[in-house]
């Protein structure tokens, strides 16, 4: 395989010498967990070590920033919401009407879970807005359908992807199966 890094910031190893000592610990373990990653990567000459920050003090200050992102993005919007800026008009709630009685009918809400905020970048610096501010403001709203049109698109990507190693896959275990049948 040719690896390489989606994101470059792990400048400190290759991606190709990450990616084959992965392939070594799933052989070795038959599968690859962040625990089997990290307690590999543990010692000071591990593969991996220097891709870790292992300052105990910056490191709980840098996990407790990403439990702060986490908790922001794990906020959902549970009731129904009707925001009304000018001059769109979203509505996210579809209501029904389900009898209680044979002579009564109530209102039915069906909901589905909404991010209560939503990532933006502004003035340089990324941060998150509520969702009722970023469909109120023009410009954040178009980069909010901006991101949406961009995660749809990477989700094609990695799904084609993945039903191409599929067939990949396929191909290389039929050789492989082909290949031990003639040593027989």
């Amino acid at each position: 395989m040719n690896y390489q890094w989606k994101i470059p910031k792990y400048t400190a190893v290759s991606a190709q010498v990450a990616g084959e000592h992965i392939e070594e610990l799933e052989a070795i373990h038959g599968k690859v967990t962040p625990k089997i990653l990290l307690d590999d990567s543990r010692p000071t000459e591990a593969v991996l070590h220097p891709l870790y920050e292992w300052d105990d003090q910056i490191a709980a200050e840098k996990y407790r920033l990403s439990q702060s992102g986490d908790i922001v993005r794990n906020l959902v919007i549970i009731c129904p919401i009707e925001i009304t800026p000018e001059p769109r008009r979203i509505t996210i709630a579809r209501v029904e009407q389900e009898p209680t009685s044979e002579k009564e009918t109530i209102p039915k809400q069906e909901v589905a879970p909404v991010r209560a905020f939503v990532s933006v970048r502004e003035n340089d610096e990324n941060a998150y807005k509520s969702v009722s501010k970023v469909v109120r403001d023009e410009d954040l709203y178009a980069q909010a359908v901006g991101d949406i049109f961009k995660a749809i698109a990477e989700l094609k990507a990695k799904y084609a992807n993945l039903a191409s190693f599929k067939e990949a896959f396929r191909e290389a275990l039929k050789e492989a199966l082909s290949e031990e049948l003639d040593d027989e």
